[in-house]
């Protein structure tokens, strides 16, 4: 379930970062790849797991 949860959210992180840096360089007057630009397509994606019991 972690596995295919974590294949899932990936691509969708990938696109999320890429947007991101498109909108923060067009807000700064800068080519909307200026930061793809410099970080590469391999810019870090982290992922936090946090484990919650249930309390009932």
């Amino acid at each position: 379930m972690c596995r295919e949860a974590l294949e899932d959210y990936t691509p969708k992180m990938k696109r999320l970062r890429e947007l991101v840096s498109k909108v923060m360089a067009k807000s700064l007057n800068q080519n909307e790849y200026c930061f793809s630009e410099q970080f590469g397509k391999q810019a870090a994606l982290q992922a936090r797991f946090n484990y919650c019991s249930c309390w009932h």
